[in-house]
């Protein structure tokens, strides 16, 4: 079936250009008012096609478009602006007109690539060219407005509520799929676990845990990997202790009389001075010192749960 792309920028190329208008020399005057009134119709096709009224079909990353021109094979400088129907949350094809599915490509400082996930959001007009040219020349639809995205795939942000947001997985350690998330693949890898070692891959698992900076080259840790775990820790450092005083005593102090017998040893008489003399031993012993535990199970300061998430 013809479409308004089948017409010519050579006006004599126009005479039969499309199948349903017929403006060739000697035409039957008969012919005149419904080939005009098909001109009137590719018109009105092409402003559909570029109005962004028509909603996209298919799934969040194989979007699918019926365009109101009927063109039924890809050439340059096809154009259809869609509403879309959800977000998509990773790399995505357009198929239109069931011709087939085409990459659905941006372009970037460093040329062109996939899309990322949430540059096509619900009910967001989008408008798409196809070009020969992209796709290693295999062809691709070019997407002129994806959503801005100010948040790089493996960034991770803490959330003030239970569920991750679109565009988001919570970070608690699942293997998820290489392809549903290349994005995210292509930014962290294997780093936090290979999940099944083929198709699935790990997230980090921050569940009940504090961040801290990376100290390469830095700090006692320098020699630390990335993505290393430490468990929980007190730095060396000593306690003062003393014993509990036992009051005031006395000790005696024991004297021979050269036949094995122990006297008590006195100063009379007013004399003064000073007595030396040993007193009994008590022997080697120790004292008992009791430091009284305190605290909980962990070590932490005062926090409050958040959920940690990470970019896709």
């Amino acid at each position: 079936m013809s479409s308004i792309y089948d017409w010519s920028t050579s006006s004599a190329s126009n005479a039969n250009a499309d199948g349903d208008i017929n403006w060739a020399e000697g035409q039957a005057p008969s012919t005149v008012n419904n080939s005009a009134r098909v001109m009137m119709q590719r018109v009105k096709e092409l402003l559909n096609d570029l109005g962004g009224s028509i909603v996209a079909g298919g799934s969040a990353n194989v979007i699918t478009v019926t365009a109101a021109s009927s063109f039924t094979a890809y050439a340059n400088g096809l154009r259809v602006r869609f509403r879309a129907a959800t977000d998509n949350t990773s790399s995505a094809t357009l198929n239109v007109n069931a011709i087939g599915a085409k990459p659905l490509v941006k372009i970037t400082p460093s040329g062109e690539a996939s899309l990322s996930a949430g540059e096509v959001q619900e009910d967001g007009i989008y408008e798409a060219i196809y070009s020969e040219d992209l796709n290693g020349a295999a062809g691709a639809w070019l997407l002129i407005n994806p959503t801005a995205q100010s948040n790089p795939a493996g960034l991770i942000a803490p959330f003030a509520m239970a569920t991750a947001p679109t565009g988001w997985l919570e970070c608690s350690g699942a293997a998820v799929s290489r392809t549903t998330y290349s994005t995210l693949f292509s930014a962290i890898g294997t780093t936090w676990g290979a999940g099944d070692g083929s198709t699935t891959f790990n997230l980090p698992d921050l569940r009940g845990e504090f961040l801290r900076g990376w100290d390469h080259g830095k700090g006692t840790d320098s020699a630390r990997a990335f993505a290393s775990a430490q468990s929980d820790e007190l730095k060396s450092h000593t306690h003062t202790a003393t014993t509990s005083s036992a009051g005031d005593h006395s000790h005696t102090m024991p004297t021979s009389d050269g036949n094995g017998s122990t006297v008590e040893v006195r100063r009379g008489n007013g004399l003064g001075g000073t007595l030396l003399a040993p007193t009994s031993t008590e022997g080697a012993h120790t004292h008992g010192v009791t430091v009284t535990a305190t605290g909980g199970p962990e070590t932490r300061p005062r926090n409050v749960a958040v959920m940690y998430c990470i970019k896709t």
